[in-house]
């Protein structure tokens, strides 16, 4: 949240190409978000119950717990390091 404020805020210094991109991997951020909350509804309850959303919490919780997830969950979970906001 914090990052896209800052975006948003400081959107129109950006060059039109780089607006462009912003956009562009906002657009697919918030979709891979979605199907991966979808995707992953179950093992959030099961891995994840009294974990905060906000701050890339739930994701860190999934994929502190990737191993034991639902293989329809870990498909959608971004591979390499952590996701930290």
């Amino acid at each position: 949240a914090a990052r896209t404020h800052c975006l948003e805020q400081k959107a129109r210094k950006l060059s039109p190409l780089c607006q462009s991109q912003v956009r562009e991997r906002f657009v697919k951020w918030k979709e891979d978000r979605g199907r991966m909350m979808a995707a992953c509804d179950e093992d959030v309850k099961k891995f994840c119950p009294d974990v905060v959303p906000g701050g890339g919490q739930i994701l860190q919780c999934l994929q502190s717990n990737a191993p034991d997830v639902s293989d329809r969950c870990y498909e959608t979970l971004p591979k390499g390091t952590l996701y930290v906001q």
